[in-house]
């Protein structure tokens, strides 16, 4: 989180002061430069990613919570500000977009750090839609836990 603040804060501050600038209005330089950035930087990450792999060794993708949180916020940042920049308010960015995007800030951290720790996985997501409960964790495959059901 520091990282990525840190390393996007030359277009968070070039597309503030564009902003201020603007007297609120859409510059054609602050949203243009945060997406080009952020679309340069996934592309050369997933360059180097494929690149780095030796000839004929396969990788597999092994946390998939966090590639979906991931791959969900990613497409969601550039579909919110396509909607707060072109379709909501055109050419204008609001107070009240701003401090909604702010605030998505926060529940991305605190859905990246559920997926990580765990209270975002599939087996208990499954057992809560279907009204399952899984077995403790002591228990072993097929052995009840008390009141629970196993999975």
């Amino acid at each position: 989180t520091l990282m990525a603040l840190g390393s996007s804060a030359p277009e968070i501050l070039l597309s503030l002061n564009d902003v201020f600038k603007n007297n609120f209005f859409e510059g054609k330089l602050g949203p243009s430069t945060i997406v080009g950035s952020a679309a340069f930087n996934l592309h050369v990450i997933i360059a180097v990613c494929i690149n780095s792999i030796p000839n004929g060794e396969v990788r597999t993708i092994k946390e998939l919570g966090v590639f979906g949180v991931t791959a969900f916020w990613s497409i969601f940042a550039y579909v919110w500000l396509l909607y707060i920049v072109h379709y909501n308010s055109k050419d204008v960015i609001e107070v009240w977009e701003g401090v909604v995007t702010f605030l998505y800030f926060p529940v991305l951290v605190i859905n990246s750090y559920a997926t990580d720790v765990g209270w975002l996985n599939w087996e208990d997501t499954k057992a809560f839609f279907t009204g399952r409960r899984l077995a403790p964790s002591g228990a072993k495959d097929g052995e009840e836990g008390p009141g629970c059901l196993a999975a």
